[in-house]
């Protein structure tokens, strides 16, 4: 992989029809609209990467910088991946089936915390209250005092809640709920800006506190994408770690001298012709310049790359087998 100036003057001369300086904004503007022309074409070098993540009560949670799951291993054992029609497809749709022939199941929908708030706490005789949690909150950077982070969820009246928090007093100091905030049963939204510093989103019903989420500085608006451990150890409190294939999210990239560019320099050539191309309506060399950054891409990882870990078989329940979206 190469430096980010390192790749604006290979990309600049091919900047519009004639070209145009390294340091222009719009040479770092191509660099990301072909990065994200490339990203769903294939998984190519420097675009997945191999996590070791802890399940949760028989989950797992992606961290927000990754878009899914390509491929799953736990005890050296492989670990079929499927998507959110297998749940779907099963015969009980309000459930996961535990008996899966996969090992991870997309949960459907999207995200915002890494795991859930218990009924129970696992290893524990207590139970936390079920009537929900409120908010306590952690930020970890003097500078975000004063910013506002919205959570939305339901509450205990099962109605729609919507609760602003300001970040304020010391870092690492807890900012504790007020006694007139309302609890939630499930989060469901975070409306987050950019921060100095990272935020620590716990629940607390004032017995137990835990730990929900952990948003990084540049985590906009977070959200997460969630799987189904079926191959837990229990279906309730599974605590089994999988070696997990994922794919990466795409993120533009801003002008940081220090950022590796994760996509080829060559296949970034040919895609910024093709974007130029279809600026002049020149839909043949659009086509034949993807076509070549996706051969070109395709070669350095050694031949064309599958898009799913096993082959689409159908069973009698009509339950779809390794498909990954």
């Amino acid at each position: 992989m190469d430096l980010l100036p390192d790749v604006r003057e290979a990309i600049a001369p091919f900047v519009e029809d004639s070209g145009v300086c390294a340091t222009d904004p719009r040479t770092l503007k191509v660099i990301n609209d072909a990065r994200r022309m490339l990203y769903p074409i294939g998984d190519w070098e420097g675009t997945t990467d191999h996590l070791c993540i802890a399940c949760y009560a028989g989950h797992l949670t992606l961290p927000s910088e990754y878009e899914y799951a390509k491929a799953a291993y736990g005890c050296s054992v492989p670990m079929t991946v499927e998507n959110d029609w297998f749940s779907r497809m099963d015969k009980s749709a309000s459930r996961f089936c535990a008996s899966s022939w996969g090992g991870l199941i997309k949960e459907n929908g999207t995200f915002v915390t890494f795991r859930d708030w218990p009924s129970c706490i696992p290893g524990e005789v207590k139970c936390c209250a079920p009537e929900g949690f409120r908010i306590e909150l952690i930020y970890e950077d003097e500078r975000d005092c004063g910013v506002e982070i919205t959570f939305q969820g339901v509450g205990a009246t099962r109605k729609f809640v919507s609760l602003t928090r300001t970040l304020s007093g010391p870092p690492f100091r807890p900012i504790v709920p007020a006694p007139q905030d309302e609890r939630l049963i499930t989060l469901q939204h975070v409306i987050k800006p950019k921060t100095k510093g990272r935020i620590r989103v716990y629940g607390t019903d004032g017995a137990n506190v835990r730990l929900l989420a952990l948003y990084d500085p540049d985590e906009v608006n977070p959200h997460y994408t969630r799987y189904y451990n079926a191959g837990a150890s229990s279906l309730r409190f599974g605590q089994r770690n999988a070696i997990v294939k994922v794919k990466k999210r795409y993120l533009p990239y801003e002008d940081n001298p220090d950022q590796f560019v994760d996509i080829h320099t060559e296949a970034l050539i040919m895609v910024s012709q093709a974007i130029t191309a279809r600026k002049n309506k020149d839909l043949a060399a659009f086509s034949a310049n993807m076509s070549l950054a996706s051969a070109f891409l395709q070669k350095q990882l050694g031949g064309p790359q599958s898009t799913s870990t096993a082959p689409v078989r159908w069973s009698q329940s009509m339950r779809v087998e390794g498909l990954i979206r």
